[in-house]
């Protein structure tokens, strides 16, 4: 059976719906699709209470009325789309009532369909949430506040740099309250202060760096922030302000501003100062906390920063005084260092005029006798020869006339063998003429090596003064000598075709035999070395000469086989005093002057390369001539000039010669 309502019944349940309707909490407004516009047909009294609107002031408008400059028109074009498609709709926009004031409104939409499926009319449901909406936004707002506050507690614990706290700070402030202008400003000691931190928006001019002296200010406002006070006025037009203060904030377009202090017991350091330029503005309480609690936590970071320049000032003041008395340490050091190095020199010079009369004496002493003898040996076997041709005449006459000798005459012959005398003494003659010959040969080296008396520039035979250096070492080589080849120091020479050399020829030989000397030393505490032993190589010092072509320089290499310089004392290699011997057996001067002679006498150059186990090489260069002798440097100066200067440099120097190769030296100067 068909279950119809009665017709009587209708117009009683129309009643009791809009009944119903109208005595509803929320508002319910119903809008007519079918006509232009969707105008709204009905409202009930909630609707009214809501918005402020009478029925008669609704009836007839499309409800689009009631929003306002901040409505959101996302929500508003997700309304539009839901009802161009007939669909029901929830959205949360602000609406304005009839007296201006905005309110929240929880809008639903429903669509209304006749019998035939057409959509006639739409419900709208309308709840006020603005006391909901408001609590979100306070609890958001305190809590971007607390973090803008840890924040900047935060970065001030972290960050001494305080113009990166203050940086940061008006940043945040300014996002926050939505104003156009947060700056921080700072006091100087007679009022007038700086803008030392600003936040501002593009439509508005900066004022960081800017100067500012207000004398309204100093006169009536400086004492009141001093004390704590802080300034909000929300329109500068109206409020009681003096004009020339007035002026100042026009100047800087403020139209509403938000003062407080940043002082720290009682000292007023600067201002927090948030500006609205383009309309006035009501500070919120809430907003004026949020500032005071930020300007406490700004002055903290300002105390720290001044104790952190304050400590930062007093590590550099100390560092200087540091500073200073290791300049004064140094100053003493260098000073010492030069007395040494000019007390050394000294005894090297006494020692130097010692062996020059010691030469002097020996050359004079020694080469008379020789001069003589070998003067004279011409003569003795000239003598010899002709008591020899005596003996043969009277020994021919003897057997000629057939008389015997006397009987003592016979044994006497037989005795002293008068054939063997002349056949062996030419042999012996010769020996003496080579043993001479070699002792006037040491004697020119003695003198030539020397050159004592010679302090003026000369030319020489560089090739000449080594074979003179080498002499000097016979006797200590000899003493070298043993039939084990493992202990036998040998010398191997390649004298390459040099120019004559324009130098100062005594302590130039002095400089080379020091280096001569250090290899003979190397060498002789390697070999009694286990490392020594284990290599099985005979113990050798090669010493080759040759011309540069591309500076025409003299290059003099001084290479050992022996167990190379230890890398820990390179840099100290040249340095006076310095000695890798025990203490007593070496007094550390003779590469020092070597290199003095060598680099700052002759403007030559001096360098080394040495590896473990594998030997170190001298190299030498020699320009043609000694540059002019330049003023002496100051003593203070004098430790830095016997640092090693680097290695090979740029242009390669030809190898040294392999094991064995090159000339030997002669026989008087080589181990057996």
């Amino acid at each position: 059976m068909e279950n119809q309502a009665s017709p009587g019944l209708l117009p009683v349940t129309l009643e009791l719906y809009e009944r119903a309707m109208a005595s509803a909490s929320c508002g319910i407004a119903i809008a007519d699709m079918s006509r232009p516009d969707r105008p709204l047909i009905y409202c009930n009294e909630a609707f009214e209470t809501m918005t402020g609107y009478r029925r008669e002031e609704v009836l007839g408008r499309n409800c689009r009325f009631m929003q306002g400059p901040d409505t959101d028109p996302v929500a508003v074009e997700q309304l539009s789309q839901a009802i161009r498609r007939g669909e029901a709709c929830e959205v949360v926009l602000l609406n304005y009532r009839k007296d201006g004031r905005p309110f929240w409104n929880r809008l639903s939409i429903g669509p209304v369909h006749d019998a035939a499926g057409h959509l006639t009319h739409y419900i709208g449901v309308q709840t006020d949430v603005t006391e909901a909406v408001e609590a979100r936004k306070r609890q958001n707002r305190q809590l971007q506040e607390e973090q803008l506050l840890s924040g900047v507690t935060q970065r001030i614990r972290q960050d001494l740099d305080l113009t990166a706290v203050l940086s940061t700070a008006v940043n945040e402030v300014r996002q926050l309250l939505q104003t156009d202008r947060v700056v921080v400003y700072r006091f100087n000691p007679d009022w007038s202060g700086i803008v030392v931190a600003e936040s501002v928006g593009e439509d508005w001019d900066a004022s960081l760096d800017v100067t500012i002296e207000d004398t309204c200010f100093q006169v009536s406002r400086a004492q009141d922030y001093q004390q704590g006070r802080i300034s909000a006025i929300s329109d500068i037009e109206t409020a009681p302000l003096s004009e020339c203060h007035r002026n100042l904030l026009r100047r800087f377009q403020v139209r509403a501003n938000l003062v407080l202090p940043i002082s720290d017991h009682g000292r007023l350091w600067g201002l927090l100062i948030a500006h609205h330029c383009h309309s006035p503005r009501q500070w919120h309480p809430n907003e004026i906390h949020l500032l005071e609690r930020l300007s406490h936590q700004l002055a903290v970071a300002v105390l720290q920063a001044e104790l952190y320049e304050q400590a930062q000032a007093e590590i550099r003041r100390r560092q200087a005084a540091e500073d200073k008395l290791a300049d004064k340490a140094a100053q003493l050091e260098a000073a010492l260092q030069a007395l040494k190095w000019q007390q050394a020199q000294l005894v090297q010079a006494e020692r130097l005029a010692g062996l020059e009369q010691l030469v002097a004496g020996v050359a004079h002493e020694v080469n008379n006798p020789v001069a003589f003898i070998a003067g004279n040996l011409a003569h003795a076997g000239h003598y010899i020869q002709d008591l020899l041709n005596l003996v043969n005449v009277y020994q021919a006459e003897w057997a000629r006339s057939g008389m015997a000798p006397a009987a003592e005459v016979e044994a006497l012959v037989e005795e002293v063998d008068p054939a063997y005398i002349a056949e062996d003494w030419p042999r012996m003659l010769q020996s003496m003429r080579s043993g001479v010959e070699r002792i006037q040969k040491i004697v020119r080296s003695l003198r030539a090596f020397s050159r004592l008396d010679e302090a003026i520039v000369k030319s020489i035979n560089l090739n000449e003064s080594l074979d003179s250096a080498l002499v000097l070492f016979q006797g200590r080589l000899n003493a070298l000598r043993s039939g084990d080849q493992l202990h036998s120091i040998q010398l191997i020479h390649e004298w390459g075709a040099l120019p004559a050399i324009t130098c100062y020829p005594g302590p130039l030989n002095q400089a080379l035999a020091a280096l001569i000397e250090n290899a003979i030393d190397a060498l002789t505490v390697a070999i009694e070395s286990p490392p020594w032993l284990a290599k099985e190589e005979r113990p050798t010092i090669w010493l080759v000469t040759a011309l540069d072509p591309a500076s025409g320089r003299a290059v003099i290499r001084i290479r050992d086989n022996a167990l190379g310089i230890p890398e820990a004392v390179h840099d100290r290699i040249l340095d006076p005093f310095f000695s890798t011997k025990p203490i007593g057996q070496g007094t550390g001067l003779g590469l020092s002057i070597a290199y003095q002679t060598i680099v700052e006498q002759h403007g030559g150059r001096l360098w080394f390369e040495s590896e473990p186990n594998q030997g170190t090489t001298f190299v030498v260069e020699l320009p043609p001539a000694p540059p002019a002798l330049e003023e002496a440097e100051s003593a203070a100066d004098l430790p830095d000039r016997f640092l090693i200067r680097g290695n090979l440099g740029d242009r390669p120097i030809p190898p040294m010669l392999p094991n064995g190769g090159g000339r030997s030296m002669p026989s008087l100067l080589l181990s057996s």
